[in-house]
């Protein structure tokens, strides 16, 4: 703040403009690794939106088939003056069965959690098909190879940090798969 109590103007000062850098091996092994890297990203974010659903499947049925259980039996005994007690602890045991299975279904959340990595798949793929495209391209005609690496680096991380993380497990399969090598873990 000035001393009249408004902001003082600054002058900006330009960014400096770091020289175009041309692409040689060593940048093309750079743009190899991330390749590999994004696509087994969308392997393994696929792989585990599949065994999400599974799981939301292997809950959602059983709960799907109490609830129609326990309301069928309610329904079918609505006229009935006196209940077997032992129908009734069967039909309210079935009852809190399905409460808690879809208590889980619903805490774990699984279908949401597998469209999420579907999500990450997805941009992974498109990231995947632009580092192609470039591949593909005669090296003078990709353009700065600063820039375009920057441009993917930034990519990367953004897919990274906005979606749900895989897992190392299911990391690890993935990386091995498409011949990733990663550097060992302290304390292993």
């Amino acid at each position: 703040m000035g001393e009249t109590g408004h902001p003082v103007e600054t002058e900006e000062q330009p960014e400096k403009q770091l020289p175009p850098v041309r692409w040689d091996d060593r940048l093309e092994k750079v743009l190899d690794e991330w390749h590999r890297r994004v696509w087994a990203s969308q392997l393994a974010h696929y792989r585990r939106a599949t065994k999400l659903r599974r799981a939301n499947i292997f809950l959602g049925l059983p709960v799907t088939t109490l609830t129609a259980v326990v309301g069928t039996s309610l329904f079918a005994t609505l006229n009935e003056q006196q209940l077997p007690t032992a129908l009734r602890i069967t039909v309210g045991s079935i009852s809190v069965a399905a409460s808690v299975l879809s208590a889980i279904q619903t805490f774990f959340g699984f279908a949401q959690r597998a469209d999420k990595h579907v999500l990450a798949a997805d941009w992974y793929a498109a990231l995947r098909r632009r580092i192609e495209e470039i591949r593909a391209m005669p090296k003078q005609a990709r353009g700065d190879a600063r820039k375009v690496l920057d441009d993917i680096r930034r990519e990367m991380n953004t897919v990274s940090s906005t979606f749900p993380q895989i897992g190392e497990p299911d990391w690890r399969r993935a990386a091995a798969e498409f011949g990733i090598k990663e550097p060992p873990r302290r304390g292993r």
